[in-house]
């Protein structure tokens, strides 16, 4: 933490982290980490690759690190294109450079040439074996499906949780049904099972991404089925093109026609009406379907749930397993809820039991608890806010108003936003979504070329930790009203309050929850460095200011970095030490917005020394790179 970094450096004399190391890097679908992770990642495999005894497969390392930041970004920061063409030429006839060109090569031409190639190079490589599979998938060759199948199943690519996972979906579809999937995790294996187990195979299981944009596959899927091809209007979205798939497969096919519960999240809310869940997939109906006795004969005598009960079994992808597997929570509150109504109370029990265990193993008791509070579980999206981590970090300003003990992370924010696209409001999120930072371009022109790993040394500004900033006012009070309605539909059983209200706060507030001991700072006193010389909060110290800290040797106009106090960017939210008042940088990081205007206090990691002091409020254009918020609450019902 950077609260800590005098003392490290006085001890140690190295950087705050300690040295990373180039890690192998797996698909997303497989482990997700943060993007400064990824970042860092990118920096040492880069670095790697330009040495004198890099190898092909770190190339295949730098990659992977690059398209997954890209990916987590939701842009294209890296030219992965301009890497698979240095790999490429480095070592032309490698596996890695074959296979590199092939995954690169756009979606709607697929080099498969290349892959064939790659798999010919190297027949046992497993990282191929499920581009093998859609290959012969596409190509409609049945004998190259079960090849491929079997390598995979005996690749253990898949751990046992994501097996058993997709296993139970398939046992909730109905016979000779069509089941629509969503990507890798609810789909390969989905196949696998069917081709080397015979598991299901009465079952046409389509990926709806493969159906919409690959036209090769789509041809070759529907001509299995006995159709030719779908209309799809080219100025639909994709919640639209997912619902005229749906129902033009339905009347054409006569065939039930279910949606993996992963795929269901894209729908669109007249299509929810139509949608019954039958356990880890919905199945589509025009007409109202008691669903229930469907759903507890799947659950009760087809799923495999074993390893759901007891935990017997680790996987090396745990983090994701526990994630897949809190689409089985609609399915068992929805029993608990039918069970009590027919006096089948042991088992209401039973369900909810197992309910609570899956969401322990991913950390989301507020996730379970809010769907026992909320009966209409079609909608099987709920944002994953900690109700009882929250209510331990707001802090009592004045009776009846408490503040959040640090400014508002990217992460929450990103889950406001996301809960936004899941309700159908795409265009709303659109509009309240952060802005793009060039942040190299903020620092002073001698600083922008400095590497990564010194800009970033401490944190990225871009960590999921890190303050949102660069957003509209409107944004932070839309995001206020969501988390007054997350918090008040919320059952959690420890939750603090009833009901009550976030806001942005007054000037007034704002100060009271700021004013420590004596002094212009949250930290108290006249000084911005104490003692040992380091400094008490994120600001610019390269911009030379009269209310330096005069006890101190006083740094020329621009001599001093602006990385110097331990951040060239925003910081993490709980970096420094926390004032008097238990809340965490009041002064510095991000300038946090007022209710009413255009105004902020606090200064930010932009900005000079002086508009650090408490009573210096600041006139802002939004949105701003330097600003970002904290977040207010109104105790209105105990």
């Amino acid at each position: 933490m950077i609260r800590h970094l005098c003392l490290l450096f006085l001890m140690s004399g190295t950087c705050l982290l300690s040295a990373q190391q180039a890690e192998k890097i797996l698909p997303l679908s497989h482990a997700i980490h943060t993007q400064l992770y990824y970042q860092t990642q990118v920096e040492l495999w880069k670095a790697i690759c330009e040495g004198p005894d890099a190898a092909p497969d770190d190339w295949h390392n730098y990659y992977r690190a690059a398209r997954n930041y890209n990916t987590l970004n939701g842009q294209r920061v890296y030219d992965v294109t301009a890497l698979v063409q240095q790999a490429a030429a480095a070592f032309p006839d490698s596996f890695e450079a074959k296979y590199l060109l092939f995954a690169d090569s756009p979606f709607e031409a697929k080099r498969y040439d290349l892959m064939l190639e790659a798999y010919a190079i190297d027949p046992e490589r497993v990282i191929i074996f499920h581009n093998l599979l859609h290959y012969y998938k596409v190509t409609g060759d049945e004998a190259g499906v079960a090849e491929a199948a079997q390598k995979l199943h005996r690749s253990n690519w898949y751990v046992k949780g994501i097996i058993d996972w997709n296993y139970n979906v398939l046992q909730s579809v109905a016979p000779d049904a069509i089941l629509l999937t969503f990507g890798d995790n609810d789909t390969y294996p989905a196949w696998m099972l069917q081709a080397t187990k015979g598991i299901r195979t009465d079952v046409d299981v389509f990926n709806i991404h493969l159906l919409l944009y690959d036209a090769d596959y789509r041809k070759t899927a529907l001509a299995s089925i006995g159709l030719t091809d779908l209309e799809l209007p080219a100025d639909q979205d994709f919640s639209q093109q997912l619902t005229t798939v749906v129902q033009q497969l339905a009347t054409q096919t006569g065939r039930f026609v279910h949606l993996g519960i992963t795929a269901s999240r894209a729908q669109e809310d007249r299509l929810a009406e139509q949608l019954f869940l039958t356990g880890l997939a919905f199945v589509f109906s025009e007409q109202p379907l008691n669903n229930l006795p469907t759903l507890a004969r799947n659950v009760e005598e087809r799923f495999v749930l074993d390893d759901l009960r007891y935990d017997l079994t680790y996987d090396q992808q745990e983090a994701m397993v526990n994630y897949l597997n809190l689409n089985y929570l609609p399915a068992l509150t929805m029993l608990h809820d039918w069970y009590l109504k027919t006096g089948k109370n042991a088992k209401a029990t039973e369900m909810k039991e197992l309910a609570y265990t899956i969401a322990d193993r991913a950390d989301r008791n507020d996730y379970v608890t809010h769907l026992f509070a909320q009966p209409d579980l079609r909608d099987n999206t709920v944002a994953p806010i900690n109700f009882r981590k929250l209510d331990k970090e707001l802090l009592p300003v004045k009776e009846g108003v408490y503040a959040h003990a640090t400014e508002v992370t990217r992460t929450l924010f990103a889950t406001f936003l996301a809960d936004l696209y899941t309700q159908g409001k795409e265009e709303l999120a659109a509009g309240l979504t952060p802005n793009q930072v060039d942040w190299r371009s903020l620092l002073p022109e001698a600083y922008q070329d400095l590497s990564l790993s010194i800009l970033q040394k401490n944190c990225s500004p871009e960590d999921d930790q890190a303050p949102v900033v660069n957003i509209s006012h409107a944004a932070a009070e839309a995001f206020c009203e969501w988390m007054t309605e997350q918090y008040n539909q919320s059952d959690h059983r420890k939750k603090q309050f009833q009901q009550v209200r976030f806001r942005l706060p007054t000037a007034e507030e704002w100060v009271a929850a700021a004013r420590g001991r004596s002094g212009p700072y949250p930290w108290g006193g006249p000084y911005i460095r104490n003692a040992k010389g380091c400094y008490l909060s994120n600001f610019n110290p390269h911009l030379f200011h009269e209310f330096y800290d005069r006890t101190l040797p006083m740094p020329a106009a621009g001599e001093e970095s602006p990385g110097e106090d331990g951040g060239y960017f925003p910081v993490l939210v709980d970096a420094y030490f926390m004032n008097d008042n238990g809340f965490y940088n009041m002064a510095g990081n991000a300038a946090e917005l007022l209710a009413g205007g255009q105004q902020a206090k606090g200064g930010s990691w932009l900005d000079p020394a002086h508009l650090m002091q408490i009573d210096t409020t600041q006139d802002v254009e939004l949105p701003s790179p330097a600003v970002g918020f904290r977040i207010f609450m109104d105790v209105i019902e105990e």
